[in-house]
């Protein structure tokens, strides 16, 4: 039996909070069922509800708990578990209910086999209970975590504590926070095992693949963005006006990382004149008001607080039921580190105040 996360916890709180998964082999694509392994889940975990909280705002809330995590795109291998084991049923119906969701990451980590074989039609009682461990009934958004122990869907009680400030659930960390038309959903990065289900025993026997993909951890910024595949039109803008030797210093520095699709809500031509020579001046001022000196993880913003950027203006950080912004952009990913920094994803670009994009030629 693999060491538990809470091994050094006393032996009869071992046995409430049940096991969590250790780091193990990644399984292959082959044995996922041709869901693709996903990085994208690395931000540093919530805070207590007198601290700022990050609400990842990336699907829409009115969508039902499994199509939000269907659109999510962090989520493919729980949402292959949820319907292979029909809870996805259980979480179609009103709610509300809260889901601390594994992410695929999570699922990566379980001992080879492990997923294939709970997947199995004679394992389907087991997987049912896992499933079901991750849920509770109502809403239990972060900021409203107290510490003690609650019901699951399963039947068996989660531990809910703050470690250095943090949120947990058994031990293991909240990495978001997403909305749903029938309840909230919170990615943690381990796959939680109730108790009494023991996952080395599961019966039958599935082929074991050796990992095609593995998370990318230890890079730096740059590195980081170009793992992540969303961030191609922000890493063409740090080249054209030449910070990439900068951004790929020692730091530290924050990222405020716009994505793809938030470049593509920049007005009329405005990014393709921004990427002309003659504007290059324009585009450096643009992009170093998305990059502070240091490093700012999502737990240090403060609601009304201005933050000072690489190119000496400021930006306003704010803070309604939960989410973030700064200034007009919401950040929907917090905290993905990089040897040299920290990132967050922002879903609009940012515009220092003497930006004038009328004044671009070209």
């Amino acid at each position: 039996m693999a060491t538990s996360r809470i091994a050094s916890l006393p032996e009869t709180r071992h046995h409430r909070l049940g096991t969590i998964i250790p780091l193990a082999l990644v399984l292959g694509l082959g044995l996922l069922g041709g869901c693709t392994n996903d990085t994208r889940d690395t931000p540093a975990t919530p805070q207590p509800a007198s601290t700022a909280q990050v609400v990842d705002t990336g699907a829409a809330a009115d969508g039902s708990l499994v199509s939000v995590l269907t659109d999510d795109g962090r989520y493919n291998t729980l949402v292959m578990a949820l319907q292979t084991s029909g809870v996805a049923a259980k979480l179609s119906q009103k709610g509300p209910f809260t889901v601390f969701a594994p992410t695929d990451q999570a699922f990566q980590r379980l001992p080879s086999e492990t997923l294939g074989k709970l997947l199995l039609p004679e394992n389907a009682s087991t997987l049912e209970k896992v499933l079901k461990y991750h849920v509770l009934g109502g809403l239990v958004p972060t900021a409203s975590i107290n510490e003690g122990d609650q019901d699951t869907l399963e039947g068996k009680k989660v531990h809910f504590a703050y470690t250095n400030g943090e949120a947990t659930i058994n031990g293991v960390g909240l990495v978001s926070e997403l909305p749903a038309s029938n309840g909230l959903i919170h990615g943690i990065d381990f796959v939680l095992v109730p108790p009494g289900v023991d996952l080395n025993s599961l019966g039958g026997s599935v082929a074991s693949t050796r990992p095609t993909a593995t998370p990318s951890i230890g890079v730096p910024i740059l590195k980081t963005l170009e793992d992540q595949g969303t961030f191609s039109t922000l890493l063409s803008a740090i080249d054209t006006a030449g910070l990439r030797e900068q951004l790929a210093g020692p730091g530290p520095f924050t990222l405020f990382a716009p994505t793809d699709q938030a470049f593509q809500r920049l007005p009329g031509d405005t990014l393709r004149k921004l990427l002309l020579p003659q504007n290059r001046g324009a585009l450096v001022t643009f992009l170093k008001h998305h990059v502070i000196a240091k490093r700012v993880n999502g737990r240090d913003l403060r609601d009304q607080s201005d933050l000072t950027m690489l190119d000496g203006s400021t930006a306003k950080i704010g803070i309604v039921q939960g989410r973030i912004s700064v200034d007009d952009a919401t950040m929907t990913f917090a905290d993905r580190e990089a040897t040299n920094g920290v990132i967050h994803t922002i879903d609009s670009v940012l515009r220092p105040g003497s930006a004038d994009f009328a004044a671009l030629t070209g």
